[in-house]
C-alpha cells in the first residue's frame, strides 16, 4: 500500500509540471484510504453538502437520515417548524435513535428506550427519574449546522465512482465529442477546446470556435 507521504510528494510534483507534460493522476490516488482521510477535513468538511430537499420535512415531524463522513444524521421539522439537523445517535450508549424516512412525535432509542424531542432534548430515561445530571437541556442529541438554499433548476443524479473523477471530467473538454455528441458536442466540439492553467486553483478549457445557432 502506497503511504501518504509517497503519494502527497507525487501531488506535489504535480504541481510544478507544465500543462503540455500533465497526465492524469496514477489510479492508486483514488484509491488510498489515508489520503481519501485527510481529504474529508480541507475538503469536505468545510463546504455545505446537501442533504436532501424540503419537500421530504414538510410537516411537523417529518425526519429522514444521512449518513456524512461516517456522521449518522437526522434532519427533523420541529414543534417550532424549524428544520434541525441533529445527531442520530443515542447519548447513553451510541444506538441509532432514527433510520430511514417518516414521520414522529419523538425519537426514541431501541436499546434501552431513552426518548429525545424532535429539538433533540432529552425527555426521558427508563428508571433514571431519581438520578442528577440527565437535564434534558444538557444530555441532548447534538446539532449541526443547517442552511436552506433555493435553486431554480436541479438534476438530482447518484454517479457510481470516485469525486476526483466527477471534477476532472468537468475541467476538460477533451470528452465532450465522446460522450455528449448530440448536446454539448453541438455547439462546444472537442476539437475546438483548448486547456488553459488560470491560476494555481483554476483552469479553463475556452471553445475557440463555438457553434452559434440562429
Amino acid at each position: 500500500m502506497d503511504s501518504l507521504t509517497q503519494i502527497l510528494g507525487e501531488l506535489g510534483r504535480y504541481q510544478t509540471q507544465e500543462i503540455g507534460e500533465a497526465r492524469a493522476l496514477p489510479m492508486h490516488h483514488y484509491t488510498s484510504e489515508p489520503l481519501f482521510k485527510l481529504e474529508q477535513d480541507p475538503i469536505f468538511r468545510k463546504e455545505w453538502l446537501c442533504v436532501g430537499r424540503l419537500e421530504q420535512v414538510e410537516n411537523t415531524g417529518d425526519y429522514f437520515t444521512r449518513e456524512i463522513l461516517g456522521e449518522t444524521l437526522v434532519i427533523v421539522r420541529g414543534r417550532d417548524n424549524k428544520l434541525r439537523a441533529l445527531s442520530a445517535i443515542c447519548r447513553h450508549r451510541y444506538f441509532t435513535v432514527a433510520e430511514g424516512e417518516g414521520n414522529t412525535s419523538r425519537f426514541t432509542c431501541r436499546y434501552h428506550r431513552w426518548v429525545y424531542e424532535l429539538d433533540g432534548q432529552l425527555r426521558g430515561a427508563p428508571h433514571m427519574d431519581n438520578l442528577n445530571g440527565l437535564e434534558g437541556n444538557r444530555c441532548r442529541l447534538p446539532e449541526f449546522h443547517l442552511e436552506t438554499w433555493k435553486i431554480s433548476s436541479w438534476v438530482d443524479e447518484v454517479w457510481p465512482g470516485n469525486w476526483k473523477l466527477a471534477m476532472e471530467t468537468a475541467l476538460e473538454g477533451y470528452h465532450v465529442s465522446g460522450l455528449h455528441p448530440g448536446t454539448i458536442d453541438k455547439f462546444m466540439p472537442s476539437s475546438t477546446s483548448d486547456f488553459e492553467a488560470t491560476s494555481d486553483q483554476w483552469t479553463l478549457f475556452p471553445a475557440v470556435k463555438c457553434r452559434v445557432f440562429g
